[in-house]
């Protein structure tokens, strides 16, 4: 049997002394650094993809006349730009909502079923409810 570290053996008991304990060997700080840049790579090369979603309207721009959209109908457009599809839903008489029109699971179009009130995407057939996304 092998007795605890203390004074009776050539080990001490306690091997690194409290003044050192909070330094850090090379080794410990190259890991750091190393971690802290990465970490930081990573977050540069995430921020176009969260700038991406964000499209905040700048100007009011017209989709058409209201009476034109019946009910229970819906338009497709898209914007900013050509690349970016969207689709207006009108819920009620005076309700209307926009939504974009890729599925946020595999980014398919998704359609809208005016007798579930759903967007339905076709892809992996997952639904969504028109009233709040």
């Amino acid at each position: 049997m092998t007795p605890p570290p203390g004074p009776l053996t050539s080990k001490p008991a306690f091997p690194i002394r409290q003044s050192d304990e909070h330094r850090l060997s090379r080794r410990q700080f190259a890991c750091a650094l190393g971690l802290t840049t990465v970490a930081g790579l990573a977050v540069s090369k995430l921020q176009p993809w969260s700038a991406a979603f964000a499209h905040p309207v700048k100007e009011p721009f017209a989709l058409g006349k209201t009476h034109d959209l019946p009910v229970g109908g819906h338009k497709l457009f898209r914007f900013p730009d050509t690349h970016h599809p969207g689709i207006l839903i009108r819920l009620e008489e005076n309700r209307f909502v926009a939504y974009d029109q890729r599925c946020t699971h595999l980014m398919c179009p998704v359609l809208f079923n005016a007798d579930t009130r759903q967007l339905l995407c076709p892809c992996h057939k997952g639904s969504f409810s028109a009233d709040d996304g």
